[in-house]
């Protein structure tokens, strides 16, 4: 009868004829749709039909005796073709493995096709031996496996008619055995004393699914507490207070499946000697060389009189500073960086209460707190430039920005004092006194390498920060070079025609850029400009442009062979080595172009360009100058062998390297038309060898890199030697 499912059912349609002459063909006809087809013909008064799709049918049979009569048996009434009945493979709602006794898996068929209702009669396959585990109308079973092993399941899938559908057997379905969590053990008899010692609590556990995760509880007056979860099979128990304590682990598997240790029996932690965190009477962070610090501890219990250790640790070293029976150590910090403090207390029988490691304590080489001195401006430019005015306005910026400045009548008298006239560095005796004297803890430096009011106006100035004290060291150091038409914009509506608000982006610029690096990387975000101090060269920045980083140098064999800027001609020995650090003295460069200072400017871009690198330590230029006027050092023509050999000798802190050239070449464009143009050379002499490590030829013009509409063009000379500073500074231990 119709229904019946497509490749599931053989049904013979039969016409039966009587009269005619002699014998008779049948010739049967299906219908599907509008569409009919012949499908048999012959002596046969039956048809045989296989339906291998759905649809609804009609089929009839023409009938011819010998004579050629017809007889028309017409169209039977519609019968109906349902899609074949499918079974998908069957699917379970957890992944394998499972564990037994701990999981309920539900497996699922979904059937499609075939007539009226389902039943799913589900198999399950262990070994060789099929057990049938359910026959219903849900097309699920809810399997509890108790057993471990590997397992297979299939459905096999019957509709109203008796058609059958088989899913297939599944992929194997792998059951452990079941989880188990043994009681946790001490591996120390109660009772112990808190604080005083250290109580394994172990836990063995089997079956389930690796890895393991261990939940230890402990629980004191009825109260349940996590004191322990991870990976470990045992808890590391360092109790606190006194008390009667019980145990438990809680063992979880990768599946989720938990088992209970139970708890243990009662464990008496005696009365304990107790310690407080140590704690600073200043708050962090402090500068180095700058201030006493006391770390203070108070402990309570043990027996008899107690000692302490302090111990201090930065990164992973930890050092102990102090073993005494007082109980505070005072610290006089003499390096930067995040420290920790703790202090080790012992009792007379020589139990021992650790106070913890205290917060990162960090150690500035200044702080907001620290006094600068801002040294009257260095007038470089070789024209008439308002260096007092930009003095002021330095000041005003960076007390803006929260810096402590020191008042300009204590700074005037320090230096009619000390007869200080060249304010473009700080000697060490100088640095000496400026801490010693007024308690500055740095001076700020800065140089005007460029001044002009005509338009388009220019500003360039380069500023350092050096600490005081008997080590002064450039803590840091950037600089700005702008111009009126450095971004025109749209119709010139980016034009600046005054030089006092060119002036004051610039030192603006400069103020906000020293705030943002000594104070953190969050105020570096948005402050275009800023630079981080370059690890060592192997991790060196390789750029394309004066601001847009390229490459990491982790990947310098992918990088360019030279960075942008790079010198035209140059030599380097294999002497220099990209994993060694250097002390650098710069001398001033011999000035041999037309425009004034240019040696001293070179100089103070190399001192920018090298501190950017962590391989180099640069020494202060008064350091350097002083001493070459300490001991009347001319060089004509530059440095030589024989004077470079005294300055290693005779210089007040040791250098490496020594790093000169000679200037050719230094143009401004003053006005609208014109291009800057920087020529120079550089030699770097190294102190053990005695030799030439480094010689190399620079120049450029600002126009080189112009591709349309100025795009490119640098516009002043401050920025372009900068960057041909950068371009030697790079190569110097590139590999």
């Amino acid at each position: 009868p119709s229904p019946q499912a497509a490749n599931m059912a053989d049904i013979r349609w039969t016409s039966k004829a009587a009269g005619g002459v002699g014998a008779y063909t049948y010739e049967f006809h299906l219908m599907e749709g509008k569409e009919v087809r012949v499908v048999h013909s012959g002596a046969n008064s039956y048809w045989q039909w296989k339906p291998d799709k759905k649809g609804i049918f009609r089929v009839r049979a023409l009938v011819r005796d010998s004579l050629g009569n017809t007889s028309d048996s017409g169209w039977s009434p519609e019968y109906v073709i349902m899609p074949e009945l499918v079974a998908e493979t069957i699917t379970a709602d957890r992944p394998t493995p499972q564990a037994a006794n701990m999981a309920d898996i539900r497996w699922t068929s979904k059937a499609a096709g075939g007539v009226g209702a389902y039943t799913y009669e589900f198999h399950l396959l262990k070994g060789e031996e099929v057990l049938k585990v359910q026959s219903d109308i849900f097309p699920y079973w809810d399997w509890k496996p108790d057993t471990q092993g590997r397992y297979r399941v299939r459905a096999l899938v019957r509709d109203s008619l008796g058609n059958t559908a088989d899913s297939g057997w599944s992929s194997e379905y792998e059951i452990v055995p079941e989880l188990v969590a043994e009681t946790a053990a001490a591996d120390k008899p109660s009772p112990q004393a808190a604080n005083m010692t250290s109580i394994v609590w172990s836990v063995k556990a089997t079956g389930g699914m690796g890895p393991y995760n261990y939940e230890f509880h402990s629980m004191k007056a009825r109260e349940d507490r996590l004191v322990q979860s991870g990976a470990l099979p045992y808890l590391e128990w360092k109790p606190d207070s006194e008390g009667l304590y019980r145990v438990k682990a809680i063992v979880r598997d990768s599946l989720d499946n938990t088992s209970d240790s139970g708890w243990s029996s009662e464990y008496e932690i005696v009365p304990e000697l107790v310690a407080e965190a140590a704690t600073p009477d200043k708050p962090s962070p402090q500068a180095a060389n700058m201030a006493g610090i006391r770390w203070t501890l108070k402990a309570a219990g043990g027996a008899g009189p107690l000692t302490y250790e302090f111990h201090i640790m930065k990164g992973t070293e930890d050092r102990i500073v102090q073993e005494d029976a007082i109980p505070y150590w005072d610290w006089k910090p003499d390096e930067t960086g995040a420290f920790r403090v703790k202090a080790v207390v012992r009792d007379s029988l020589g139990n021992t209460a650790e106070s913890g490691w205290s917060p990162e304590y960090e150690i500035r080489k200044f702080i907001k707190s620290s006094t600068v001195a801002v040294l009257p401006v260095e007038n470089l430019s070789g024209t008439k430039a308002p260096a007092k005015n930009i003095g002021q306005l330095i000041k005003t910026e960076l007390k803006r920005a929260g810096f402590n400045i020191i008042d300009n009548d204590i700074l005037e008298e320090f230096m009619l004092k000390h007869r200080i006239r060249y304010t473009g560095a700080i000697d060490l005796k100088t640095a000496e006194a400026f801490k010693k004297e007024i308690g500055v803890d740095a001076v700020l430096i800065t140089s005007i390498e460029l001044y002009s009011d005509l338009y388009p106006p220019k500003i360039s100035l380069i500023s350092r920060l050096t600490s005081t004290g008997s080590r002064p060291e450039i803590m840091w150091m950037d600089s700005a070079g702008l111009s009126g038409d450095d971004s025109p914009g749209l119709l010139g509506l980016g034009l600046i025609e005054n030089v006092e608000e060119i002036l004051l982006n610039a030192v603006r610029s400069l103020a906000d850029r020293l705030d943002a690096d000594m104070w953190g990387a969050e105020k570096m975000a948005g402050l275009p400009g800023v630079r981080k101090r370059k690890q060592p060269a192997l991790v060196l920045s390789v750029t394309d442009s004066m601001e847009k980083p390229l490459h990491d140098k982790k990947m310098i064999d992918e990088a360019p062979e030279k960075p942008a800027f790079a010198p035209k001609i140059y030599y380097r020995s294999p002497v220099l080595s990209p994993e060694m650090k250097y002390r650098v003295a710069i001398m001033p460069f011999l000035n041999k172009s037309d425009r004034r200072n240019a040696g001293d400017i070179m100089m103070l871009h190399f001192t920018e360009q090298l501190r950017e690198i962590m391989n180099y330590d640069v020494i202060e230029p008064g350091i350097v100058r002083n001493n070459l006027l300490g001991f009347r050092i001319i060089m004509n023509e530059g440095v030589s062998f024989e004077n470079a050999g005294f300055i290693f000798s005779t210089l007040e802190t040791d250098a490496d390297l020594i790093l000169s050239g000679t200037v050719l070449d230094y143009q401004d464009n003053v006005s609208i038309q014109g291009t800057p143009k920087v020529d120079f050379s550089v030699i770097v002499i190294e102190k053990k060898s005695r030799e030439v490590v480094w010689s190399s030829k620079s120049y450029r013009t600002g126009n080189e890199d112009v591709i349309f509409f100025d795009k490119g063009q640098i516009n002043v000379a401050h920025a372009l030697a900068s960057g041909m500073a950068r371009g030697v500074t790079e190569m110097l231990l590139a590999e």
